[in-house]
Formats: C-alpha cells, structure tokens, sequence
C-alpha cells in the first residue's frame, strides 16, 4: 500500500497536478496582451478601410465635377466670361446663325453659402425673343437677366465644395484655357483637385481680330 507521503513524490502525483496561481497570472496576462492587440489590429483595419472608402468617394465626385468641366471647355464654341466662382460658355450654334441665344448658354456657378458648385441652362423666353451680344457679359453679372427673363434649369454637379475657382489664361472671349480649382470635405477628409482644360476650337473662329464676333456673312 502506497502511503500519502510517497504518493505526493510519485510521477503520478507530479503528472495530474494542476497549475499553480503564479502559472494562471501569467497565462491570464499574455491571453489579455494577445486580445488587446487582435483589438489594435482590428481598428486599424476598420480605420483603413473608412478611409480608402472616403478617398474613393472623395475621388469619384472631384473626377465627375472635373470630367464634365473638362469636356465643355473643349467643346464650347466661346467662353464669354469669367470670375473666380462663375464662368459662361457658348455651348454651340444651334441654328447656324452665328449669334449667341440664351438656349445656347451654360453657366458654371459656384454658391460660396451653400458650398456647391451648379450648372445653370436657360430655355422657353418668358418674354421675346433676344440675341446677345459680347458686351452683354462684361461684369459677369448677365446670369441673373436671364433668370429674370428665362426658364432656367438648375444642376447640382457637386456638394460639400470649398475654395472654388476658376482662373483663365486670357480675359473673355479671348479665353483658351482654364483651370478648376477646389477641396472636397467628406467626413471631415477634405482633399485638393485641380483640372485644366483647353478649348479645342480656338476663338478666332468665332472673333475678328478686333474681338468683335463674326457674322454668318464674314470670310473666316
């Protein structure tokens, strides 16, 4: 028979013995050091993934904004004015008569207030029918005449915009180039996006070499 003291001395003993306190504290504090820092990892990951999805968003609206700006520039026949916040293209002569119709006009408008940049399109004359001609836009203040005077469509292109600008390289008309300046804020990510666009058709096609836009009559 197998006493109680030889027992406590017995490989069995040593073999089926449970941990001790000390061993438990120090499992219990590396279990607690490999949770706080799967914890870690996890927000990081979350962090990142927030951010890359704000840098999208960030980066779909700004190339919508710029791509848009971008394609009327080139296609416009004339820009006729421009400031730092609103600038008027030409579109095109709808019928061929080389006159400027208010149909023909788009305005980019940029509302400092609200932080959005609009498209601003005119149809359907409340009153008669007008010709414009290029002093008509000198001072960049003939968008709100037309507002008064025409059915105007209004398109939101971008929100949550800050610092708009647009900066020619020459005064209207003799405009060529562009360039579209402004932050974007999301989520309180903000980012700068700069776009330069140049017109395809220059504005001697449309202008005398005194500045005076040609009539359906005049040799090019």
């Amino acid at each position: 028979m197998i006493t109680k003291r030889q027992y406590l001395k017995s490989d069995i003993f040593k073999k089926t013995r449970g941990f001790t306190l000390v061993e438990l504290l120090v499992a219990m504090i590396v279990t607690t050091i490999i949770c706080s820092a799967v914890l870690v990892l996890s927000d990081a990951v979350a962090s990142a993934s927030r951010s890359a999805q704000g840098n999208a968003r960030l980066n779909a609206i700004a190339r919508s904004n710029g791509v848009f700006f971008s394609s009327t520039v080139k296609s416009c026949n004339l820009i006729l004015s421009v400031n730092d916040n609103r600038i008027c293209f030409w579109i095109n002569d709808d019928n061929s008569d080389s006159k400027i119709n208010p149909s023909e006009l788009q305005y980019f408008d940029y509302d400092s207030g609200t932080n959005t940049l609009s498209i601003f399109k005119f149809s359907g004359n409340k009153e008669s029918s007008d010709t414009l001609d290029l002093e008509s836009f000198e001072g960049n203040n003939y968008m709100e005449f037309l507002i008064s005077r025409y059915n105007e469509s209004k398109i939101i292109l971008g929100e949550n915009c800050f610092h708009l600008k647009f900066a020619p390289d020459y005064a209207a008309p003799h405009t060529t180039l562009v360039n579209l300046a402004f932050d974007i804020e999301i989520d309180g990510k903000s980012r700068h996006f700069e776009f330069t666009a140049s017109k395809q058709v220059q504005p001697s096609a449309w202008l005398t070499p005194d500045g005076v836009l040609k009539s359906a009559n005049d040799d090019d």
